[in-house]
């Protein structure tokens, strides 16, 4: 990065995850079939979040909203933030 001529290069979370998972998978892939499944789930999310992520669900998976509403069930909050008595 440049910094003397102003210029400032930003990189996604997203972005950041997929450095992340092709360094795990060239050093983890192949270990074991859990290691396998893992590494295919994370990936399978992160293809998910550069799409609709809405539409995250798919076969044998979670999707992200089922995700989103149970972690919002065990927290004791409802959808629009408020705390449930």
């Amino acid at each position: 990065m440049d910094r003397s001529a102003g210029v400032r290069k930003t990189i996604s979370a997203i972005d950041i995850q997929e450095a992340f998972l092709a360094a795990a998978q060239a050093h983890y892939r192949g270990q074991d079939d859990e290691t396998d499944w893992v590494l295919d789930q994370w990936e399978a999310v992160l293809q998910d979040l550069r799409g609709d992520y809405t539409d995250a669900g798919g076969p044998g998976r979670l999707g992200l909203e089922v995700v989103a509403a149970r972690n919002l069930s065990r927290s004791g909050t409802d959808r629009r933030g408020q705390t449930r008595p």
